[in-house]
């Protein structure tokens, strides 16, 4: 939900809490290691979140949301799958790259680049994130 709330231009992150009255993160340990993997990765691209200019990409499909955080000498690129299923892709990237690399080793890079077109499947619920290259 964190990489979905960014691309609906959130330019901050606040969660509601790890402990309430009917619910404990503390019970939940896989849920929690992935919270912690979510820090260092905001800190990594903080600068374009907070500088770059979003762009939302059409991916014609409602459980896919897409978009490009662009700086003079840098583009980000995050796609979400909101389903609980596994989507097939075809995304034209605005833009000419020559090159695509996903920017998180512990994040899942299933999507191939080719003509301008990041394409493949995304796993349930997955994320992915790219960085561009001129």
């Amino acid at each position: 939900m964190t990489y979905q709330a960014l691309l609906a231009g959130a330019k901050g992150i606040i969660y509601y809490t790890y402990h309430d009255s009917n619910w404990h993160l503390s019970s939940y340990p896989t849920l929690w290691a992935g919270m912690k993997t979510l820090v260092p990765e905001i800190k990594a691209i903080s600068s374009l979140l907070l500088n770059g200019v979003l762009n939302t990409i059409d991916v014609r499909s409602g459980k896919v949301v897409a978009g490009m955080w662009t700086e003079p000498n840098q583009s980000l690129i995050v796609i979400v799958n909101r389903s609980y299923e596994t989507q097939k892709v075809s995304i034209a990237i605005p833009g000419n790259f020559r090159q695509i690399k996903s920017i998180f080793e512990n994040r899942p890079a299933a999507l191939v680049f080719k003509t301008n077109h990041l394409s493949g499947l995304l796993k349930p619920l997955g994320v992915e994130v790219y960085e561009l290259t001129r």
